[in-house]
């Protein structure tokens, strides 16, 4: 693969400015097609992801945990903390799924994993929304830590 510089430039530089963006809402709706490798039938379903609160967060560490049974969290392999993160992620992220996603996803990893991704991706996007945008109307960032002036 030859490494272009100049096309590479370019197209960073080909990303729409922020005004050409959609506003990002509290809530996402997506479509999501699935071939079921057990029947060969092919489902649809309409999607909501909501932006989690601090009660719903909660709500999904509880469900990593009752997922681990007895073994403390910490102790289960990585692989086996991720699914069970991307789990609860979708028990408490998804304002509305079909009815079908909530025995596939726990069978088929691919959807799991397809799924959980758009929700992460749609929770970036919401959180990075004023960077997007640029500064605040005030000029200030969304967030900023200040050192304590010193006396």
């Amino acid at each position: 693969m030859e490494l272009n510089l100049a096309a590479l430039n370019k197209s960073v530089a080909d990303v729409p400015e922020a005004e050409d963006r959609e506003p990002v809402g509290r809530e996402d709706t997506f479509t999501v097609d699935y071939l079921d490798p057990s029947s060969g039938e092919r489902l649809t379903g309409t999607f909501v992801s909501r932006i989690p609160d601090a009660d719903t967060k909660t709500r999904a560490g509880r469900i990593m945990a009752k997922l681990s049974g007895d073994t403390r969290y910490d102790d289960m392999p990585d692989v086996f903390r991720v699914w069970a993160w991307a789990m609860a992620t979708c028990a408490t992220q998804l304002a509305q799924k079909p009815t079908w996603f909530d025995t596939k996803a726990g069978e088929d990893d691919a959807l799991l994993f397809a799924v959980h991704g758009r929700l992460e991706e749609h929770a970036s996007r919401y959180f990075r929304r004023d960077d997007l945008a640029g500064d605040s109307a005030e000029g200030q960032p969304r967030v900023a830590i200040r050192e304590k002036a010193r006396t």
